[in-house]
């Protein structure tokens, strides 16, 4: 049957079946009536029906029943779930039709993890019967919203976890396709009403554009969504590209110097992906907002700079670090910031520890730190990284004099190689590092100077094998000595 051969094509040039169980939408209308029957035609997957009742319709019931009885016919296994839409919709602060949606994605979800459990998202794929005309009405809709790319090239046929094999047939397709095998659907009455924006897009404008188009308005518009769908993978895999480098998806921050040469269509997405790593949503989140934040890192990442944003969010920008937060958790993203420059920060002002009181490894009390201690009796066995000091016993400093933790900013730093030596609060600033978060910056020093500062450098020792050289050209005759303390600090 050709209008099979088509979305079995579709669906194998989308790789939309991949082995996952499928979570399927069926209200009983004619589109997800005609999914089911497509599904156990063209491929093997395990299906599992979801029925949402919102409660809004005297055929509702009708509809819930007629599923019922449809997925015993088929053998499909099938969960009704029930929501009063109208009620939702007051508490939700939105309309029925978006809340409508919002309960709908929460029942395959629900379904999902009901099956799955933890590996939902491993086993079970979500699977919509969205098709051409959706597409069309949503791609004008978006347009008129004054929607970028993403919202045009929007439902896509393969996004996370939601597939929607129907997206390359027509709404006639689907309807002969159902006439041809026989099978009966649930006509929804408010469908041919003007009681929603959609439906008055479907209903009078595209008829309308139908009287003067070259082509049928559904084909037209999905040629140019197949268009811009490229356009956009290319521009998604260079924004990922970016990402990939200058982002650090750990502490949630992003390199400011990415903005220099960055083209704005590659800028914008960057901040996006930024906001939606840092809450889990786009929502309200408008391109002023990105303008503003792009802007805020154009003076080469300021100390200190913030931005007021919906929600009580805000954007911060410091030490060449861009990051998102709420305005009630300013200190804790400076913190993520300064991680992300390869500093140590505690999570708030404590005390510090004594490196004698570490028994080799150990967690430090109101940090996210870990020290490892290791005493190294054979220099050719040392091996670097960058968040390891090396510090020789004959430098006249003793583990029980050394301690770690934050550092007082009066205290002086003097590093290996340099005949300047500064006060910690002057470093810290040429570093950008914000004034409200000095204070819990860490480091090794024995009382009157520091001796370690990881991400920044150190006064005696060695860090890599160049500092080693010039240490050990610094002993002249001297020899090495016996035992060297290796200090190691890392993130937990």
């Amino acid at each position: 049957m050709e209008f099979l051969e088509k979305i079995r094509d579709f669906s194998t040039e989308n790789k939309l079946f991949d082995g996952r169980d499928l979570i399927v939408g069926c209200s009983g209308g004619a589109d997800s009536v005609a999914l089911l029957y497509v599904l156990r035609a063209i491929t093997d997957s395990r299906i599992h029906v979801v029925h949402v009742n919102h409660g809004l319709r005297q055929e509702a019931k009708r509809d819930e029943d007629f599923v019922v009885d449809l997925c015993k016919t088929l053998d499909i296994g099938c969960k009704v779930y029930s929501f009063d839409v109208s009620s939702k919709a007051s508490e939700f602060g939105r309309s029925v039709e978006d809340t409508g949606r919002i309960l709908r994605y929460q029942a395959f979800e629900d379904l999902s993890y009901e099956l799955f459990g933890e590996d939902k998202n491993d086993r079970s794929v979500i699977c919509l019967a969205h098709h051409k005309d959706d597409l069309a009405e949503t791609f004008l809709m978006n347009i008129f919203r004054g929607s970028g790319l993403e919202g045009l090239v929007s439902p896509k046929a393969k996004s996370d976890r939601v597939i929607r094999p129907l997206l390359c047939v027509t709404k006639k397709e689907i309807l002969d396709y159902l006439d041809e095998i026989g099978q009966a659907h649930c006509e929804d009455a408010t469908n041919f009403e003007n009681c929603c924006t959609r439906n008055i897009w479907r209903n009078d404008v595209l008829p309308k554009i139908s009287e003067v188009s070259v082509k049928k308005p559904s084909s037209a518009i999905f040629e140019t969504y197949e268009l811009l769908s490229d356009d956009l993978d290319l521009i998604t895999a260079l924004t990922d590209e970016a990402y990939s480098k200058y982002a650090d998806r750990k502490n949630l921050t992003l390199d400011t110097a990415v903005f220099k040469n960055c083209h704005k269509a590659i800028a914008q997405r960057l901040v996006r992906n930024l906001w939606k790593d840092t809450f889990g949503n786009l929502t309200d989140f408008e391109k002023k907002h990105v303008e503003s934040v792009i802007g805020l890192c154009t003076d080469n990442g300021a100390t200190g700079r913030t931005l007021d944003l919906p929600f009580s969010n805000m954007a911060f920008v410091a030490g060449g670090r861009l990051g998102f937060c709420k305005s009630s958790e300013k200190e804790s993203g400076l913190i993520r910031a300064m991680r992300s420059r390869g500093l140590f920060l505690y999570d708030s002002k404590s005390d510090p520890i004594s490196l004698a009181d570490i028994q080799k490894t150990t967690k430090i009390p109101n940090s996210n730190i870990k020290i490892n201690l290791e005493i190294v009796e054979n220099i050719e066995a040392i091996r670097y990284n960058t968040n390891s000091w090396f510090c020789p016993f004959s430098t006249g400093s003793e583990i029980h004099d050394l301690k770690f933790g934050p550092l007082d900013r009066s205290l002086s730093f003097k590093r290996a190689g340099t005949s300047h030596t500064t006060v910690c609060d002057k470093l810290f600033g040429d570093l950008k590092v914000p004034s409200a978060v000095r204070d819990l910056v860490c480091g090794v020093y024995d009382g009157e100077q520091v001796l370690w500062i990881p991400g920044v450098g150190h006064a005696i020792g060695f860090t890599d094998d160049v500092s080693m050289s010039k240490f050990i050209e610094g002993l002249g005759n001297k020899g090495l000595p016996d035992k060297i303390l290796k200090v190691e600090v890392l993130e937990v």
